[in-house]
């Protein structure tokens, strides 16, 4: 899939087929940024693939066959993210050293 196709129908608010999601994560047809690994389950895992179309982002959640046997699930469409920075504040407690005299 080229990505001025793939950007057209997205912005058009077309469906993509399930043999073109899996192209999407399988064959790598556009630069991947991230694979997240969410829970496993008996025969498959949670994935969301993050990956990079014409400079913007976009994410898709699925379902990674754990077996050769299990097939890739997609349930959901691509959808358009953007790459937010958090800094996370940490509260720890550490011991006091006594002053002896």
């Amino acid at each position: 899939m080229e990505e001025k196709d793939f950007l057209a129908r997205y912005d058009a608010g077309e469906k993509f087929s399930t043999d073109e999601l899996e192209e999407i994560v399988s064959w790598e047809c556009f630069p991947r940024v991230k694979d997240i690994e969410g829970s496993d389950h008996r025969w498959q895992r949670e994935m969301t693939t993050v990956f990079e179309v014409g400079g913007r982002l976009f994410a898709l959640d699925w379902m990674k066959g754990l077996t050769e046997m299990q097939e890739n699930d997609f349930w959901e469409q691509p959808y358009e993210v953007k790459e937010v920075t958090k800094m996370v504040e940490v509260k720890k407690y550490v011991k006091v050293e006594k002053k002896h005299e």
